[in-house]
């Protein structure tokens, strides 16, 4: 028997995860559309707020350059983080602030960005 295309993107999905295989993964979705479905819709609800509230800046070396806390920003708390390296990657400075229009556009100049499917999307500034 064949499965479902949406349970075989979740068991995809589900892999990406640090230390889960394919068995792991499909164990895991299982248990959620069986089990706990309550729970699979928390999990969905956390993952998509964070994804909404919290963007991320890296450059092609998949170094962090920043991060922005959007929900701190519109209650002007300074929580966002601003990162930069050497030549051989190492981490050299770390500023938490807030970043500004000045700072973004030159993060965007150097940044590719990951969309959810982690493939390249260069040159677009976040949103």
């Amino acid at each position: 028997m064949e499965k479902p295309a949406a349970l075989d993107e979740l068991i995809q999905s589900l892999r990406c995860l640090p230390g889960v295989g394919p068995k792991s993964a499909q164990r895991m979705a299982y248990h959620l559309l069986q089990r706990d479905q309550k729970g699979a819709g928390r999990l969905g609800a956390a993952l998509s707020a964070a994804l909404e509230r919290i963007q991320y800046g890296f450059d092609q070396a998949n170094n962090r350059l920043y991060r922005a806390n959007l929900v701190a920003e519109s209650l002007s708390a300074a929580q966002d983080e601003y990162y930069s390296y050497d030549t051989l990657y190492q981490l050299l400075t770390s500023q938490r602030g807030t970043l500004n229009a000045g700072v973004r556009a030159d993060i965007v100049a150097l940044t590719a960005r990951l969309d959810v499917y982690t493939t390249w999307i260069a040159g677009q500034p976040p949103e």
